[in-house]
C-alpha cells in the first residue's frame, strides 16, 4: 500500500516506488493526474481477480514487483483518501467475492515472505489464458 514500508522503499533498496503517500502531494494538475492513473492502476492490480491487472501493472507501468500486506483484505479495506477509498472499496469487496489474484499467484511470482507480508516479482506472473479460452 502506498503508506507505511512504501514510503522507506526507495531509502532502504535504492530503488524506485511507484506510489507512496510521502509522494502522493499534488503540487499541479499534471501530477495529480499522472499520481491518480497510478494509484488506480495499483487498486486494480492489488485487489485484483484475475492476472490480467497484475501484467497490466508490470506491463504498462514498468513495476517489477508488487509488495502485499495481507492484513488489507480482511473485513475493511485499506484507508488512503479521496477519490481512492472509494475506488478500493468496491475492489477490496470484489476481491474477497471472488479471492484474490495475488494468492493464485504466490506459487509462481512469490519471492519473499514474512509475517503479513508478501512480495510478487511481476515478471514471474502465471501466463493469462489466450482469448477465448
Amino acid at each position: 500500500w502506498p503508506s507505511g514500508p512504501m514510503d522507506d522503499l526507495p531509502y532502504v533498496s535504492h530503488r524506485r516506488a511507484f506510489v507512496t503517500l510521502e509522494t502522493h502531494q499534488a503540487f499541479h494538475l499534471g501530477f495529480a493526474e499522472e499520481m491518480r492513473r497510478r494509484m488506480r492502476g495499483l487498486i486494480d492490480a492489488y485487489f485484483a481477480t484475475s492476472g490480467t491487472a497484475l501484467a497490466q501493472l508490470r506491463d504498462t507501468f514498468g513495476v517489477t514487483h508488487l509488495l502485499v500486506d495481507t492484513t488489507h483484505f480482511g473485513s475493511t479495506p485499506p484507508p488512503y483518501f479521496a477519490p481512492f477509498d472509494d475506488w478500493t472499496r468496491a475492489a477490496h469487496a470484489k476481491a474477497r467475492a471472488e479471492g484474490p489474484e495475488f494468492v493464485r499467484q504466490l506459487g509462481v511470482a512469490g519471492v519473499f515472505s514474512e509475517g503479513h507480508y508478501v512480495l510478487l516479482e511481476l515478471r514471474r506472473l502465471a501466463p493469462l489464458p489466450a482469448a477465448g479460452q
